[in-house]
């Protein structure tokens, strides 16, 4: 949930110029009541009252000045504040009128919108669900001088979001990003429920590539060439024995691809059936073999996969798996 720096002070009439609540000020809750426009008053009530005595004046001339309530609250509660820091080095707080931008910015673009937001209000994550009800996260982190410089921008999306100094734009520019690559989404999607994904492990939506198993110890490594244009013929590079690799891109070669159908279609019915020397027809859409025959793991720590292929068996190995049973051996024969 998002957070904002007052979250127990809320407007009581329609105008929204009496605000009432609760207000931490030297690590305890105190009653404020503000009431802003033509009257501009300020109440308060036990200790509170105490602390103001000697900042009156001060007080009166911010809340006369006050052009919305989370310009005043913030000053306010920076003057009383002070008197508890002492020698201790004061810590950093964004200025008044910057809380007061970023937040209007806010209430312009919905908190329904605001999955996050830090106590400073430098740090803001949005959220949105698209068609497929998917989660879409856009991360700005605001430098002190905002809005005269362009926040940080952080998102997983297929095509970069442009800097800006409005967060407004931000968020406009990353739901169009998002609405213009359902297809994408779907397509990607698609690709992970129905096929053997080998990397990547936890796939982004910036991703626009997969490495997928096919039978025999041979791997396709597929890109998506346009976001955009996702159903087109992607781009493939096929890895595997020679001659296994050689079967699978002459039959990718001679293929039609029909734009209408998913990836995993396309793909299954392509190398289901491929012809090898023998003009046996082969399967290569049941990746069930792909671990190591020593380890029966796929991935091992350091990232290595069963690249050395047996030619006899034709089954995959790790080559410190090799490495490992040859010492046995040798060293067992070493000792009878």
């Amino acid at each position: 949930m998002y957070k904002v720096p007052f979250p127990l002070v809320i407007p009581i009439d329609e105008e929204n110029k009496i605000y009432k609540g609760y207000i931490s000020i030297q690590k305890q809750e105190h009653f404020i009541q503000v009431e802003l426009g033509p009257r501009r008053q300020l109440l308060t009530t036990g200790k509170l009252n105490e602390l103001i005595k000697d900042k009156q004046t001060l007080i009166e001339i911010k809340l006369n000045e006050a052009q919305d309530i989370m310009s005043f609250l913030s000053e306010f509660k920076e003057i009383l504040d002070e008197h508890d820091i002492g020698d201790k080095e004061k810590p950093f707080q964004p200025s008044a009128d910057k809380l007061s931008f970023v937040y209007q910015e806010l209430l312009s673009i919905g908190f329904e919108k605001v999955k996050y937001m830090n106590d400073t209000m430098n740090e803001v994550m949005f959220s949105i669900r698209d068609m497929g009800d998917r989660e879409h996260e856009l991360k700005v982190i605001l430098p002190s001088n905002y809005p005269f410089t362009a926040p940080h921008i952080v998102a997983d999306t297929p095509v970069p979001i442009q800097s800006s100094l409005s967060l407004a734009t931000i968020v406009r520019q990353h739901q169009t990003i998002i609405d213009q690559h359902q297809d994408l989404f779907n397509c990607l999607d698609d690709l992970d429920k129905y096929m053997r994904i080998l990397e990547p492990e936890h796939p982004k939506r910036s991703e626009l590539w997969r490495k997928i198993a096919l039978s025999h110890h041979c791997s396709l490594y597929l890109k998506i060439v346009d976001p955009l244009l996702p159903f087109n013929r992607p781009q493939i590079r096929l890895f595997g024995s020679e001659s296994r690799v050689e079967n699978l891109r002459r039959v990718w070669d001679q293929a039609e691809w029909n734009k209408s159908l998913p990836l995993h279609t396309n793909l299954l019915t392509i190398f289901q059936l491929v012809p090898n020397d023998k003009q046996e027809q082969e399967d290569y859409t049941n990746a069930s073999d792909i671990e190591c025959a020593i380890c029966y793991s796929y991935k091992l720590e350091n990232d290595e996969t069963p690249e050395t292929i047996c030619k006899l068996c034709n089954r995959g190995f790790h080559s410190i798996c090799l490495y490992q049973v040859r010492r046995f051996i040798k060293t067992k024969y070493c000792f009878v």
